[in-house]
């Protein structure tokens, strides 16, 4: 039950980002983002990745609790036209997901342009082949590790075709 009130609450969140109107798209600011930026109820700690129309920021949500959250914002300088919808189709599709191996969106929201941004839960951890090597493992022991990943990987093939952006990190032995 909890997960079905967390889905919906993602899903009625994602409808509203959705129906953002071009005008608001458009008067959109692009400016770098900096450790210390506050975003909504998170401030900004540490970058940890950037793709080809996002940036990761690990962040600290200050309410309505406070917890170290994934913060995925839109890159700075993008057309926000072209962008913002492939972006939210993005964290609806994970939204929507539900599987052990993949991070679960936590919150939507828009920056005071429009740009949108979406909360996930922080997984600790770094690239799988250096876990792999870090922990010295077995071929035996890195081919389970991989079948996990597979796993992930289908049910968001299966579920979501089309909205799909991977990344995988590992902690502890669970890929995510």
């Amino acid at each position: 039950m909890a997960s079905e009130k967390r889905q919906s609450l993602n899903e009625e969140q994602a409808a509203h980002l959705i129906k953002m109107t071009l005008e608001e798209r458009r008067s959109a600011t692009s400016r770098p983002f900096a450790p210390g930026d506050s975003i909504g109820h998170y401030v900004l700690k540490k970058l940890l990745g950037k793709g080809a129309f996002g940036m990761v920021w690990q962040a600290e949500q200050l309410h309505p609790m406070k917890r170290e959250v994934a913060l995925k914002i839109l890159r700075p300088g993008l057309d926000i036209e072209e962008s913002s919808d492939r972006f939210r189709i993005e964290g609806c599709a994970l939204a929507r997901m539900n599987h052990p191996g993949i991070a679960g969106v936590l919150d939507f929201g828009n920056l005071p342009g429009g740009e949108p941004y979406f909360a996930m839960e922080l997984i600790r951890g770094g690239p799988i082949t250096v876990y792999c090597e870090e922990k010295d493992l077995t071929l035996a022991e890195r081919l389970q590790l991989m079948v996990q990943v597979c796993h992930a990987v289908q049910h968001a093939h299966q579920h979501h075709r089309g909205e799909i952006v991977h990344q995988c990190a590992a902690d502890a032995g669970e890929p995510q």
